[in-house]
């Protein structure tokens, strides 16, 4: 995977986090706020995929593990399983 299609992908899904968590915040017509677990629920998930981006780019999907992007998102090993099954679920959520 390259590094211009990977950085794409992300430039992607900041903008797809940031438009989902401003709607919440300046549309007035929007009945429900998002829950504070679901704040940061967001914020793990996209932190999960900030990091994976960052190890993928620099040493590659088959050398970067599991515990290494727990452990440099900075959450619990079992916390990545939460939001995705398996490594190559959270491989094509990074390549978008």
């Amino acid at each position: 995977m390259d590094s211009i299609s990977i950085s794409s992908a992300r430039s992607r899904k900041r903008s797809d986090r940031n438009s989902r968590i401003s709607k919440w915040r300046t549309d007035p017509m929007t009945e429900t706020q998002p829950s504070r677990r679901e704040r940061r629920r967001l914020e793990i998930r996209d932190r999960i995929v900030e990091t994976a981006f960052m190890l993928f780019e620099t040493d590659g999907y088959e050398a970067t593990t599991v515990t290494e992007i727990a452990a440099r998102a900075d959450i619990a090993y079992g916390t990545l399983f939460q939001h995705f099954p398996s490594k190559l679920d959270l491989l094509r959520e990074v390549s978008g």
